[in-house]
């Protein structure tokens, strides 16, 4: 836009046709300047316009560089933000597990207190919600521990229909009533050998955007089936190998994504 008002094309006496002159002399010739440019929808993108200038036969000429910024600064946002992430993410190898260890001493002394005293229902129950908030906390700071990939993998043997049975218990207090959840599963003794809290957390993610984009109710539903991938088959993602996998599908009657966000 600053473009605008310091160059503008003004007839010429001769049969030369228009030429552009500086209505601010000398402010971008013989260097670069960071503009903004138009493309015909209307659509605004970054320039770089390098100006230089002669004479010849009397007569003054500009000649103008025009360079297209658009990857240059898409790439120099996505450096920041992996500058930005690797910071957090040494803020998180910092202090993750010092809190980790606190959680770990409170759920221990819980566990002695549970065993080692005569209490009270009341009593019982109030310990039994310390224990499950501090294991819920350490739960927590394991995720964060992940994302500053400072975690190590702990893969187990799942059932995946009990283990999607428990998600569904899990999940149900946290919908509201309007939102129908529902399970497509056979029981037929499908095991993964997985990380049980990565899995759970993948699915709950999915669950918690099918819920924001179903503001007004719906159904949610979780579905299990088995998937036999021969060598001839083409596979539904690239680092499928053949074999026999589990498919747990996220379904729901939201929204969905924008057309323009899909890529």
């Amino acid at each position: 836009k600053a473009l605008g008002p310091m160059i503008r094309r003004k007839p010429r006496d001769s049969d030369r046709g228009e030429g552009v002159q500086l209505t601010q002399d000398g402010e971008f010739v013989g260097r670069a300047a960071e503009l903004v440019g138009v493309k015909k929808g209307g659509e605004l993108f970054p320039i770089e316009l390098s100006l230089t200038d002669w004479t010849s036969d009397g007569d003054q000429f500009y000649s103008a560089i025009i360079r297209d910024l658009t990857e240059p600064h898409a790439a120099q946002e996505r450096a920041m933000r992996q500058d930005r992430l690797a910071a957090v993410g040494q803020l998180v190898a910092g202090i993750a597990p010092n809190f980790s260890n606190i959680l770990a001493a409170i759920i221990l002394h819980s566990e002695m207190v549970l065993g080692s005293f005569e209490l009270s229902r009341r009593d019982e129950d109030r310990i039994r919600t310390i224990l499950k908030q501090a294991e819920r906390g350490a739960f927590l700071t394991r995720q964060i521990l992940d994302f500053g990939r400072q975690s190590a993998m702990e893969p187990d043997l799942v059932n995946v229909a009990q283990f999607m049975a428990e998600l569904v218990r899990a999940l149900t207090p946290g919908l509201q009533e309007a939102i129908k959840l529902s399970v497509v599963a056979r029981d037929e003794g499908w095991f993964v050998n997985a990380d049980p809290s990565r899995l759970r957390q993948a699915i709950i993610n999915l669950a918690q955007n099918a819920k924001e984009a179903m503001s007004e109710g719906g159904e949610l539903r979780l579905e299990l089936d088995s998937l036999l991938l021969k060598p001839e088959d083409t596979p539904p993602m690239s680092e499928l190998a053949p074999g026999r996998w589990i498919r747990i599908r996220v379904v729901d009657t939201g929204r969905g994504i924008a057309e323009q966000d899909l890529p």
